[in-house]
This record gives structure tokens, C-alpha cells and sequence, in this order.
């Protein structure tokens, strides 16, 4: 991601988006899950809607589709990158020390508290504050 383009979080803006961005990041989990959980059936059904030039996705399958859809266009609209759909990790382009870094979260920490290189990842995620890690 070219992070020169991104719009860049202070940490306190990031934290203070956590109340609206959680309830996103969790019905996105949930979502994905559910058709994680499902995608041998789902090819096999794609497979049958081709040859009968229907639909035969179980409505449930559709919805998780529309709120995964609807949760990741939500989450990017705060400029926030989603990392990994499953885990619920995002990213928020900010500076740290001059340079551009990604600050991180997961679900299940009450804020943001890690950052990590603009080309790293979730292996290499470092804590806020050095006291902490």
C-alpha cells in the first residue's frame, strides 16, 4: 500500500475510532466466518447456478456476503486498511519518529497499542510504549 497517499492517524485518533470500528470489525468476522465455514458448499452451488442459470445460494450465504461486502467498504471509508479478515486486524497509516508506520489492532485490545513497518506485518509488530512489550 502506498502509505504517501493514505490519510495518517495520531494514535489518539485512531483509539478514538475503536467505538465505531468495532462493531464493524466484528460483524465482518462473523460474516467471513460463516462463509469461510462454507466454501466447499459455495463452489458447489456456483457450480450448479452456471449450469442451471440460477441461483441456489442459501439466503444466509447471501447475507453473510452482503455484510462482509458492506463491513469492509464501511472500515475503508475511515481510511483504515483491513489486514486479515478472519482476525479482525486492521491498520492505520500514521507517522512514528519521523517515518510512516502502520499503528495496529486486533479484537480483544482495548486500544491501539502496536505499530509496525509500513512493510511488515503482524509477525512484526512492536509495542507503543517499549515498557509494555
Amino acid at each position: 500500500m502506498d502509505v504517501s497517499q493514505a490519510r495518517l492517524f495520531t494514535l489518539e485518533e485512531a483509539n478514538g475510532l475503536l467505538g465505531e470500528l468495532r462493531p464493524l470489525v466484528e460483524r465482518m468476522r462473523l460474516a467471513y466466518g460463516t462463509l469461510h465455514a462454507a466454501r466447499a458448499r459455495l463452489a458447489d452451488l456456483a457450480e450448479k447456478a452456471v449450469a442451471g442459470g440460477g441461483s441456489r445460494m442459501p439466503p444466509h450465504l447471501m447475507q453473510a456476503g452482503d455484510h462482509l461486502e458492506s463491513s469492509i467498504l464501511a472500515i475503508q471509508r475511515y481510511g483504515v486498511v483491513i489486514k486479515d479478515l478472519g482476525m479482525g486486524l486492521i491498520d492505520f497509516p500514521a507517522e512514528l519518529q519521523g517515518r510512516q508506520v502502520f499503528l495496529c489492532w486486533r479484537p480483544g485490545e482495548a486500544e491501539v497499542g502496536f505499530w509496525h513497518e509500513v512493510d511488515g506485518g503482524f509477525a512484526g509488530r512492536q509495542p507503543l510504549d517499549p515498557a509494555a512489550g
